[in-house]
């Protein structure tokens, strides 16, 4: 609030007090600042993008938009199967009398995965009406004709999942357990087939699947197959197979001491004593003997190097 006075009070002039409300004013100054400011970013903005583009440059290409995945869906009808997807093509399996064929079923199924060996969902919609137990066997079926264990399919449809978005609050953490049904007459509580979990990781899921694949002997299946590939004169394919199990494994002085072999019989001595030496540090007593007689490192027998690592 504010007051003017004019004149003053002994010379017979009346004085003049008006008052003059400044908020509207103050609220009209508070609009042209926020203005001004919001304009001021548009503008910088609107430089930034002008600056992006010279004349004469030619136009980036934006990137082509993603192909939507054909998705199998195994409808249950109360006529019979239908197995679709959403591309348009479909299969239709019929009642064999008043049941369903769920032998033909997973022959169809089967034939599917040799078409598209890489998928691994289908997704299954019965119709309104269908008995829950003809579900369930469609869904034995679709799990039948699958490829991979309980554990395995669970890892992928975590995956799935997390490919899809996932947990809008980040990923610390996962686990899988998986047990079978317990005999009559068994003390125990549960029976764990697999029981894994990782509780704090930036990747869970990546740690998570090693720890399957190191369950489930994964190791030892690639290091089986890079000795056979290696017997077969496909050293490159062998040391590949090798490296996987080892990066699976990385503190294994087995898979160490196997992809030192590989790179023997392949010629590589440099790598071969490298790997070789890796083994012997983790597990001396064992690996040493074993080196020093084994006939895929006799030609290193003059080497200065394979002596000294081999020597008690």
């Amino acid at each position: 609030m504010a007051g003017i006075s004019a004149g003053g009070g002994h010379g017979g002039k009346k004085n003049v007090d008006h008052s003059i409300p400044l908020v509207p004013f103050i609220d009209l100054l508070l609009c042209c600042v926020m203005f001004l400011l919001v304009t001021a970013v548009w503008n910088q903005l609107a430089r930034l993008n002008a600056n992006q583009q010279q004349p004469g440059q030619p136009q980036m290409d934006s990137p082509p938009p993603e192909e939507p995945q054909i998705k199998l869906i195994l409808q249950v009808q109360n006529a019979g199967y239908v197995l679709a997807t959403t591309a348009g093509d479909s299969t239709t399996i019929p009642k064999n009398g008043d049941a369903f064929d769920v032998e033909e079923l997973v022959k169809k199924l089967k034939e599917r995965r040799e078409l598209e060996p890489n998928r691994k969902d289908i997704t299954v919609a019965p119709e309104d009406g269908v008995h829950y137990e003809d579900v369930v066997k469609a869904m034995a079926a679709a799990y039948q004709a699958g490829k991979g264990s309980m554990a395995e399919r669970l890892m992928d449809a975590l995956d799935a999942g997390q490919s899809k978005g996932g947990d809008t609050r980040g990923m610390q953490s996962a686990g899988i357990l998986v047990v079978k049904p317990l005999p009559a007459n068994s003390d125990s509580t549960v029976e764990r087939i697999v029981d894994i979990r990782v509780d704090d990781h930036e990747e869970p899921f990546k740690e998570l699947r090693r720890l399957l694949q190191m369950t489930t002997g994964v190791p030892n299946r690639l290091t089986d197959r890079s000795a056979q590939l290696a017997k077969e004169g496909k050293f490159a394919d062998a040391i590949a197979e090798q490296k996987k199990a080892l990066e699976i494994n990385p503190r294994s002085e087995q898979s160490m001491y196997a992809l030192a072999q590989r790179y023997a019989q392949a010629g590589d001595t440099k790598q071969a004593l490298e790997q070789l030496g890796h083994a012997i540090r983790r597990q001396p007593k064992q690996w040493k003997a074993q080196a020093a007689t084994d006939p895929l490192f006799a030609k290193f027998a003059d080497s200065a190097e394979f002596k000294r690592l081999v020597a008690p």
